[in-house]
């Protein structure tokens, strides 16, 4: 403290870009729509959407993205930098858009009987979205760093006499080099944490939405509407994190012991990390162990079901009232953390993998690693689906009520309709109340444990089954599945 009073600062850090970002996004819509009678009594609409959602790019191709399949040009192995505008990755967008978002809409409207009280209405549509610029927005210099971005930090002397840097000089320059150093060098920035990349084939998310409704009239302008409204939606962007099973502490312990070998496993993993030939077994059995880390900047196969009952009873202005009283019974689910960006990593420590089967180490991964919106294991990563639950905005009951009345004083009103300051006083006003009755929200439990401490224990079966179709993608037996299932289950209850 006194140190820093006197404006000795003992160690810092600075984050820089090598420029300031220029950043465009491209996007086309097209609709048309027609609406046919095919009868007196019954209206048929038909419209259909295309869009283009372009990737983000940078405007001198200042940016890059990390290759999850390319080969490295300083070690064989897969994984590597691309930068923009050169010749690994000639293309100024991180990959063409998608040509296949169609969404298609239909709806009817049908009065079955003569008097037309009551009307019958439907409708059906699917709806794109652009996922990525939706779940990341503007991009800050580089979709992967340190390519275009710097991350420096300041420390003085293990004494503390000399301090990193002093208050009245101000903070050292970063001496960032220039970005078209940086990508004729084609660096690839070994033994570091490169950031995050795309995956190649990424959907566009989009939206199912189905309607069902019957209206009808009543008496004293009162109409009542009853119907269903479902949704489902697919390739929704979340950030939950994969690939986690339980693991004894002694398998842990064996892959975090050093390899103590007179002859390197792997020669360019001890000289890119230093240790020679005494280096932790997690690097060799990661996916990309030139790097210390890569996370996954999209994963699109989130999705979410949306079934609702709704009933509404409304009353139209006349004789200066009108309410609404509108109840809904709904029930939504979803996959787990859907709707958050994802951030899968595969560090030394959770031995993860961030894409493709052939990379996952079955049972051996121990721990979390950090991502932007705090992620959850799958209990079953080979069984995504067991893990589906409300939603945490779920709302099974609500229940709104909203009323409007116009006093009846003064001009055109029952009451005070000739006196004029009566009607100064007391005319026009309206009184309102809204009431919004609704149940809660599910609850959620955290805590502090990491996932192979809350993972479900599978038998020795199960994991060396999924280890088998993990590897093989072969079927495991009908009995071995069974058996699998009952102890997840029982590690549930």
């Amino acid at each position: 403290m006194a140190q820093f009073l006197l404006g000795a600062v003992d160690q810092g850090s600075g984050t820089g870009t090598y420029h300031a970002p220029w950043q465009t996004n491209d996007y086309w819509g097209f609709y048309i729509q027609d609406d046919y009678r095919i009868k007196s009594n019954f209206t048929l609409n038909i419209g259909l959407r295309y869009d283009i959602f372009g990737w983000f790019r940078e405007r001198h191709d200042d940016i890059a993205n990390f290759n999850f399949t390319g080969t490295n040009p300083q070690v064989p192995y897969p994984g590597r930098i691309d930068y923009f505008g050169t010749p690994q990755h000639p293309d100024r967008n991180v990959f063409p858009a998608h040509k296949n978002d169609f969404g298609p809409r239909i709806a009817f409207s049908w009065a079955p009987f003569s008097d037309r009280k009551t009307v019958i209405r439907g409708g059906f549509g699917i709806i794109y979205s652009n996922g990525i610029s939706a779940a990341f927005g503007d991009q800050n210099g580089a979709i992967s760093t340190p390519a275009f971005a710097q991350y420096v930090p300041y420390s003085g002397d293990f004494t503390g006499r000399t301090p990193a840097f002093r208050l009245s000089s101000g903070a050292p320059d970063l001496n960032l080099p220039s970005a078209d150093s940086v990508k004729k060098s084609d660096a690839q920035f070994l033994g570091t944490t490169p950031g995050g990349g795309f995956l190649n084939g990424s959907k566009d998310p989009y939206v199912i939405q189905w309607s069902f409704y019957v209206e009808r009239q009543l008496p004293g302008d009162v109409a009542l509407s009853v119907g269903y409204v479902g949704t489902h939606g697919m390739h929704l962007y979340g950030d939950e994190f994969r690939n986690y099973d339980y693991v004894p502490t002694a398998v842990r312990q064996k892959l975090r012991n050093n390899i103590n070998n007179p002859i390197p496993t792997d020669p360019l993993i001890g000289a890119i990390y230093g240790c020679g030939t005494s280096c932790p077994a997690s690097l060799i059995l990661k996916p990309f162990p030139q790097y210390g880390s890569v996370t996954v900047n999209s994963n699109p196969d989130g999705f979410n079901r949306y079934h609702s009952f709704q009933t509404k009873l409304e009353k139209r202005y006349s004789h200066g009232l009108n309410f609404i009283v509108a109840y809904t019974y709904q029930k939504d689910i979803e996959s787990p953390n859907t709707g958050n960006i994802i951030g899968n990593a595969a560090t030394p420590t959770t031995l993860g993998r961030s894409v493709g089967r052939s990379s996952f180490v079955p049972g051996a991964i121990s721990g979390g690693s950090g991502n932007s919106a705090g992620g959850s294991a799958a209990q079953n990563p080979d069984n995504r689906f067991a893990d589906i639950a409300l939603a945490p905005d779920d709302i099974t009951h609500v229940l709104n009520f909203a009323v409007t009345y116009e006093l009846p004083f003064g001009t055109g009103k029952p009451f005070w309709t000739g006196n004029t300051w009566a009607d100064r006083l007391a005319g026009g006003w309206r009184l309102t109340q809204n009431w919004n009755i609704q149940s809660g929200v599910p609850l959620l439990f955290t805590g502090g444990a990491t996932a192979s401490q809350v993972a479900p224990i599978l038998s020795e079966t199960c994991r060396a089954a999924g280890a088998v179709r993990t590897a093989s993608r072969s079927r495991i037996s009908g009995l071995t599945r069974t058996r699998c299932r009952r102890s997840l289950a029982r590690t549930r209850q």
